[in-house]
């Protein structure tokens, strides 16, 4: 089969001639494109007579879809397929796949940390601090009321929290701090 990439994806060359080797080796051909582009007429150059055409996020329009010849696989290395015309590969039966679930631990990573960002009003907590106002108290709200993270990780693969009232409780009766101990399953997004 031929297989065409049509747009970088971001991964390093040597993984990438690593993929074309390996399909090369079961006797496909494949060509990678270095530059991104959106135009019609050099998408379809660029797909020409491949079988299969991979692409990311760059738009591919009906024109480009019936003008390929023997298209029988469009493979979308992103999560969304709407900047690719479906209707027109449904017409010319073109299978569209997309990679579902690629990039499913870095976006929650993500929404994670824009969370804790926002309560924490973290970038006039910066802002603050590179004009000399470290000494102030961080502004916002905690993530879980008036629990604070005493560790993150416990070394166990669980998370430990201790609640504000009970550390404090502990250290007047002399006693030790108060924890209690979540796994990551529980607590994650």
């Amino acid at each position: 089969m031929k297989i065409v990439l049509l747009e970088p994806l971001g991964i390093p060359e040597e993984v990438l001639a690593q993929y074309q080797a390996r399909l090369e080796a079961q006797g496909h051909s494949m060509v990678c494109y270095g530059a991104r582009t959106t135009d019609p007429a050099e998408l379809l150059r660029r797909t020409g007579d491949s079988d299969i055409a991979i692409l990311a996020n760059t738009p591919y329009p009906a024109s480009v879809v019936e003008g390929a010849s023997q298209l029988k696989l469009l493979n979308v290395a992103f999560t969304g397929v709407d900047h690719v015309a479906l209707e027109a590969c449904r017409a010319k039966g073109v299978t569209v796949c997309n990679a579902a679930g690629y990039s499913t631990q870095c976006v929650a990573e993500l929404a994670l940390g824009l969370t804790i960002a926002c309560l924490r009003q973290l970038p006039a907590c910066e802002a603050a601090a590179r004009s000399g106002g470290a000494g102030t108290p961080f502004r916002g709200r905690e993530i879980a009321g008036g629990c604070r993270p005493a560790r993150l990780r416990d070394g166990h693969g669980g998370v430990c929290l201790r609640h504000a009232v009970e550390a404090q409780r502990g250290k007047q009766q002399g006693g030790e701090k108060s924890m209690s101990h979540a796994s990551f399953p529980v607590i994650s997004i």
